[in-house]
């Protein structure tokens, strides 16, 4: 079998883009909870005009600081800060190997490590196996999709 290897050289994404990408993720799971409570203030809503002034209590001033501790308990993870920070990417049969622009410290990340990859648009997604919403985002350009998509296939199925 002959040694393969991507590599992608300068990308990151930026914070907001992985929020929003673990996000989705985490809405994903749980939609139907938010679907009921807002189901349920708006029947209190309808009974008692009061609960209007709830639901925008909680609106104005939960909803903000929710968003603020979801994004420290998401984004500060090292998964986020290496798919955030600016680096070079080498993809092989060892595993994914981060090396920093500015430090220049590399970090193998090894095959076992991901539970999931996700290809698509310009982007591979790894998911990794610790945490529920651990994900390794990666930019990718379109003509290197073919060989990752060979790679994530042989050590992810």
């Amino acid at each position: 079998m002959a040694a393969h290897s991507v590599v992608i050289s300068e990308c990151s994404i930026s914070a907001g883009q992985y929020a929003r990408l673990v996000a989705r993720a985490f809405a994903a799971d749980w939609w139907p909870a938010m679907l009921i409570a807002v189901s349920v203030l708006l029947m209190l809503a309808i009974h008692d005009v009061r609960w209007i002034i709830v639901g925008l209590m909680l609106i104005f001033l939960v909803l903000p600081m929710a968003v603020f501790f979801f994004f420290a308990w998401q984004c500060t993870k090292p998964e986020a800060c290496h798919s955030i920070m600016s680096k070079s990417v080498l993809i092989d049969d060892e595993g994914v190997t981060l090396t920093a622009t500015d430090t220049g410290r590399s970090t193998l990340l090894e095959w076992n490590k991901f539970g999931k990859a996700y290809i698509g648009g310009d982007r591979l997604i790894l998911k990794l196996r610790d945490g529920r919403y651990s994900l390794l985002v990666l930019p990718c350009a379109a003509e290197q999709l073919p060989e990752l998509r060979e790679l994530v296939a042989r050590h992810l199925t």
